[in-house]
């Protein structure tokens, strides 16, 4: 458990440095919330809901995709492609273990992102 917590840790480092999961996975459902609500908010979309609450769920699973799609094929590709994947063979963690770190990485990333947008969301109803 001790070197999956330290795999882990490296992991979370590594895409924390990368940005592409703070861009896509967090940032980018939060700005289109904002967009939304600066450009529709309060006005009805149909069936009793407003823009912005309809548009919530969605930009939670936008969040959620671009963690679990984006996010974990472009991790292993690039481990192949800089022949990273070859070194862990020699090593005493086993191909799961990078597996289920970057797993959690990328689940982390999706709460992070949920968390956000719903934040964001509160806030902007509060203030319109």
């Amino acid at each position: 458990m001790k070197r999956f917590l330290k795999l882990y840790l490296i992991e979370q480092k590594l895409a924390l440095r990368s940005g592409d999961m703070l861009i896509f996975g967090v940032a980018m459902p939060v700005g289109i919330m904002i967009l939304i609500n600066m450009i529709a908010g309060q006005k009805q979309a149909g069936a009793g809901f407003t823009y912005l609450e309809s548009s919530f769920a969605s930009l939670i699973a936008v969040g959620i995709c671009a963690a679990a799609f984006m996010g974990l094929p472009l991790t292993i590709a690039d481990y192949r492609d800089k022949k990273i994947l070859k070194h862990f063979f020699t090593t005493p963690c086993s191909p799961m273990w990078i597996l289920g770190s970057d797993m959690l990485c990328a689940g982390g990333t999706a709460l992070l992102s949920a968390i956000s947008v719903a934040l964001v969301s509160v806030v902007q109803s509060f203030l319109k």
